[in-house]
C-alpha cells in the first residue's frame, strides 16, 4: 500500500508544528497567550488564598484592588454574590488594546458591588481595563450617596460594558 506525497507532507508539516509548539514556538500570528484569572468570592473565599482558581478565591474588593494585574488577566467576581466597599483599580493595572486587564463576573449571573455611600468601581490612572458584567448598587442621593457608581479619571482606552447602577 503506498502512501502519497501529499499525506506525507501533511504529516511532516504537523510534526513540525507540533515539535515547534511543544518547544515554547508559537506559529506566527497566533493570538497572545491569556493572562492569569484571579477569583473573588465573598461567600467562599478568603484573602489568605493565593485567588487563581474559583475554589481558591479572595473574599474581599480590598484584596482584589491589590492584584497584580498585567495585560491579559481578569479580575472575575463570583456571579449571585455581593460584595461590600468599593473596588479600586490604580495606574499600576496598564492592560494593552491587545490584552485588555478584563473585570468580570463568573459563573451564571452578575456579581454586585455594593458600594454603600461611597463608589462601587473606581479607575484611576488605568489603561485598557474592560468592565462587563457587573452590578453596581449604593445606598442612593436620599440616604446620603456621594459615590458615582462606576468613577473613571485619568484612564486610556477603557470601557465599561454591560454595567448596570441600581438603586
Amino acid at each position: 500500500m503506498a502512501i502519497s506525497r501529499d499525506i506525507l507532507t501533511g504529516v511532516r508539516a504537523s510534526m513540525i508544528l507540533l515539535a515547534a509548539l511543544l518547544a515554547g514556538g508559537t506559529s506566527a500570528g497566533a493570538a497572545p497567550a491569556p493572562g492569569v484569572a484571579y477569583y473573588v468570592d465573598a461567600e467562599k473565599g478568603d484573602d489568605a488564598n493565593p485567588g487563581t482558581a474559583p475554589d481558591k478565591a479572595w473574599k474581599t474588593l480590598a484584596k482584589a484592588s491589590a492584584a497584580p494585574l498585567r495585560p491579559g488577566d481578569r479580575l472575575l467576581l463570583a456571579a449571585g454574590r455581593t460584595f461590600p466597599g468599593t473596588l479600586r483599580l490604580g495606574k499600576d493595572v496598564q492592560g494593552t488594546k491587545e490584552q485588555p486587564v478584563v473585570v468580570s463576573s463568573h459563573g451564571s449571573g452578575r456579581a454586585t458591588i455594593d458600594a454603600g455611600k461611597g463608589d462601587g468601581f473606581r479607575l484611576d490612572g488605568c489603561a485598557f481595563v474592560r468592565v462587563c458584567e457587573l452590578d453596581v448598587a449604593g445606598c442612593g442621593r436620599k440616604e446620603g450617596s456621594d459615590g458615582s457608581g462606576v468613577a473613571i479619571a485619568g484612564t486610556t482606552g477603557t470601557n465599561k460594558r454591560s454595567v448596570s447602577q441600581n438603586r
